[in-house]
């Protein structure tokens, strides 16, 4: 006999299927949803139930005991707005006041030297051929794990990175030496589909990509293998390494703009703030060099 699917169950499935009629992403919806799973095992009743306060209590135990992220309580409080306003019509003005200040941090910045070192130290031919396709094409982990053999345009050295960020597919260029690799990398494993392939057992030879967690072990293990602990890397630490390096070699902020696949310029501008950075301490250099010439 299947167990009884309870009201609040109902609730988390109706919040991840309204956000992906609306387009929203899967891993969005998913998270709004397990937000809905969350205050119901917290408050441990029907959420039809739920006060005001009992909305209070929640957001500031989420914030204070589970200690979230800027962006996790923003997460939070939209997920909250799904269940209550959206799919139960309550119009609480409390759920209207509820904002997280989102942090502003700067990305982490690897130098070429440390990238170079990272991937030099992968473990297995399989991690340094991701970890060499996310750098030098500026890709996401999910874009880098999608990638299908028939996405390389050796012909026009290119890259076709299909259904990115807000479901958008870009070109970008690839260099000879990726191109190289993901051919010898190829040979390991022969998958007519997939250019990163899951294991079925012993043998890469399924038809589901790699998973998230494996492309992120194999990081770790080359992080730890050249020395590189703090700050900590990740795959995005990659793509913002890239995006800088190209800022620091002139190439036009539009153009880096595209190669990422941003909606907004704003975004990428981002990037300018550590390459301004660098330019400063490049700039007292190049004073103190006057001031040795005059003396």
């Amino acid at each position: 006999m299947k167990p009884q699917v309870t009201r609040n169950q109902r609730l988390m499935q109706r919040v991840e299927e309204a956000c992906l009629i609306e387009g929203k992403a899967r891993s969005t919806a998913s998270a709004y949803s397990r937000e809905v799973g969350s205050i119901s095992r917290w408050f441990g009743q029907d959420l039809d139930l739920a006060t005001d306060e009992d909305l209070r209590r929640y957001v500031l135990y989420r914030r204070d005991e589970c200690q979230l992220a800027a962006s996790s309580m923003t997460i939070c409080i939209i997920g909250l707005r799904r269940l209550f306003v959206d799919e139960l019509l309550r119009p609480w003005p409390i759920l209207k006041k509820m904002k997280s200040h989102k942090e502003k941090k700067l990305p982490t910045i690897l130098s070429k030297a440390k990238v170079n070192a990272i991937i030099a130290q992968a473990p297995t031919l399989y991690d340094k051929a991701i970890l060499t396709t996310a750098y030098t094409c500026g890709l996401r982990t999910a874009e880098v794990r999608g990638l299908k053999c028939h996405d390389i345009d050796s012909s026009n050295m290119q890259l076709h990175v299909r259904c990115g960020k807000g479901a958008k597919d870009r070109i970008v260029p690839m260099p000879l030496t990726t191109l190289k690799l993901l051919r010898k990398h190829w040979l390991t494993h022969h998958n007519k589909l997939l250019l990163f392939p899951g294991r079925d057992g012993e043998v890469r030879t399924t038809k589901k990509a790699i998973s998230k967690s494996t492309v992120y072990c194999g990081l770790q293990l080359a992080c730890e293998a050249a020395g590189l602990t703090q700050p900590k890397v990740t795959m995005h630490t990659l793509r913002h390494s890239f995006a800088t390096h190209l800022l620091e070699a002139g190439v036009s902020i539009r153009v880096i703009q595209q190669l990422l696949g941003h909606a907004r310029l704003s975004t990428t501008l981002r990037y300018y703030i550590h390459v301004t950075e660098y330019s400063a301490s490049k700039a007292v250099d190049a004073i103190n060099e006057l001031g040795h010439a005059l003396g």
